[in-house]
């Protein structure tokens, strides 16, 4: 079967720390253990995730028909702790594990619907991840390239939730402030228009946020947090992962749904529109995060962010330090959404 498949796609020589995360020593010899998979299915996409129980670097082939993908560790071997589910959707006919060689594999059977496949891998807990996209799936209506794009800045918290107490001062103060900021150098591009979802000390549900945007006819949705030290991560929502689970790599805010455990919390029936722009808060993701730490290959973390489930475009969340210099984070947080917009559009 082997020879069956063709590499049509890359090798990925994808170790963590290519996204920031240490791989132990001798990782890599030992191969990947896959301890659970999970899916999900979307309009456009059908992601699948293998939960790894150490990183390392991975290999993923198409096969020459372009009906199969194929997935196992580069060298050494490749362990399915855990069996592979049952998958049947208009992007996905099936998994199974393969053996071939004293090798094991994760066979994903592709309907004739199965497009182009884009994978990455994950930190806390080690994943890798697979979005299969449905081709032809409609990708919404085309941009009016005559009409500036609509930039919402969500600065964080206000009025009575004052956020963190920072040696730099309050987070609620701290976020208006960087969001000001990053609007004054917006409004010098015209193909550009920024609004705020708050311009004073104003408390804002998190339904008011979205609305607001999505009202506003929003192209990007950047919330932005401060946190302690001066450090900078972005932030994607993270469409798979349950959102009753404590995640392991939370942002200090806590802005997550597994926090908002309050009664009227829990009753709300959050949104699934962010699940159409996952491609695009990827995109965005990347472009920040890659600005704001100044290394080539960072990559946003995934989260179940509450505040962008029900926002209709591409939306992401930084979380700064209240040390990292705020001058330079409004600089680039503005540069790389220039930049997404003119790719984009």
């Amino acid at each position: 079967m082997i020879c069956y498949y063709a590499t049509l796609m890359r090798t990925v020589m994808s170790f963590i720390l290519l996204l920031l995360l240490p791989v132990a020593a001798g990782a890599a010899d030992k191969g990947l253990t896959v301890k659970g998979v999970r899916h999900a299915s979307y309009a456009g996409f059908t992601r699948i995730v293998f939960e790894i129980e150490t990183a390392g670097p991975y290999v993923l082939t198409r096969s020459q028909d372009g009906r199969s993908l194929m997935l196992s560790s580069y060298e050494n071997a490749f362990v399915l702790k855990s069996p592979l589910p049952m998958v049947r959707d208009s992007v996905v006919d099936g998994m199974e594990p393969w053996e071939e060689g004293g090798r094991t594999y994760a066979v994903i059977r592709l309907t004739p619907a199965g497009g182009a496949v884009k994978d990455f891998t994950l930190r806390n807990p080690d994943r890798i991840v697979l979005d299969i996209a449905k081709a032809g799936a409609a990708a919404g209506p085309a941009p009016t390239t005559d009409k500036p794009a609509v930039v919402v800045l969500d600065p964080g918290h206000g009025g009575k939730d004052t956020g963190l107490q920072t040696g730099e001062g309050v987070e609620k103060t701290i976020d208006l402030e960087l969001a000001s900021a990053i609007r004054r150098i917006l409004r010098k591009n015209e193909r550009l228009k920024t609004v705020l979802t708050r311009e004073k000390d104003q408390y804002l549900t998190l339904d008011e946020r979205a609305a607001f945007a999505n009202t506003a006819g929003v192209a990007v949705f950047v919330c932005i947090h401060a946190a302690s030290g001066a450090s900078a991560r972005v932030y994607i929502q993270d469409l798979t992962d349950d959102a009753e689970n404590t995640l392991h790599a939370a942002p200090a805010t806590g802005d997550f749904l597994s926090y908002e455990a309050g009664s009227e919390q829990q009753a709300t029936v959050w949104g699934i529109q962010q699940a159409s722009h996952a491609q695009e808060s990827g995109g965005l993701g990347r472009k920040l995060a890659r600005l704001l730490t100044g290394t080539d290959n960072a990559e946003p973390l995934q989260a179940p962010l509450a505040g962008s489930r029900a926002v209709d475009a591409a939306a992401v969340m930084v979380e700064l330090g209240a040390a990292f210099d705020r001058e330079r984070a409004a600089r680039e947080i503005a540069r790389g959404i220039e930049q997404y917009v003119m790719d984009t559009r």
